[in-house]
């Protein structure tokens, strides 16, 4: 029988290990290069991912927000008074209207208004107004009171092709701080069709 030193077996084994790395101590991870793809695969994804969702959001967002069709912009008027505490005033602004057949309803836009007494503390009043058809028009327009309510007050009015106009008569008791207030409001507007 021939005997093998020591050594030799220890210096084969080294070698066994030297021709192959990738099992030493049970390690079973892929070699480098796949892990570099890897890696690289699931970033570009990611930011292909992203991309296309930031892209639709600001899309949808683009969509959602941005008036269509033929502008008309004019003079607004909001009257409120309170009998029994003797309480009048007027918000004066304007509104701005866009009409068009792609959307419903047809007519629709915003009015801005700055009381002219006791409420002009308050600042800008803004609401929304909308209205279908042609010819002879009804709509809705949204009439907040300071620290009160919003009301989507009905109107009425007329559209023609260089012109729309409305006009509201409102009534309501509401509460406030304990005390019920019986609010009379009107509201008229006249819109002008504006190239832009």
């Amino acid at each position: 029988m021939r005997c093998v030193s020591i050594p030799a077996v220890l210096f084969l084994f080294g070698l066994s290990l030297a021709c192959n790395p990738n099992k030493v101590d049970g390690d079973t991870s892929p070699p480098e290069g796949d892990t570099d793809t890897d890696t690289d695969t699931d970033s570009d994804s990611d930011a292909d991912s992203d991309a296309d969702s930031d892209a639709d959001s600001d899309a949808d967002s683009d969509a959602d927000t941005d008036p269509v069709g033929d502008y008309y912009t004019g003079d607004f008027e909001v009257s409120m008074s309170e009998a029994s505490f003797g309480f009048e005033d007027s918000c004066l602004g304007t509104i701005d209207l866009w009409h068009s057949v792609k959307q419903d309803p047809s007519i629709q836009g915003e009015f801005e208004c700055l009381f002219q007494g006791m409420l002009a503390h308050f600042g800008t009043q803004a609401g929304a107004v909308e209205a279908s058809g042609e010819g002879d028009i009804e709509g809705i327009v949204e009439i907040a009171i300071p620290h009160m309510d919003a009301y989507e007050v009905p109107w009425e009015g007329t559209f023609e092709d260089d012109a729309i106009t409305g006009s509201a008569e409102y009534a309501d008791t509401m509460d406030f701080h304990g005390y019920k207030l019986t609010v009379d409001m009107s509201m008229a507007f006249t819109a002008v069709y504006t190239e832009q």
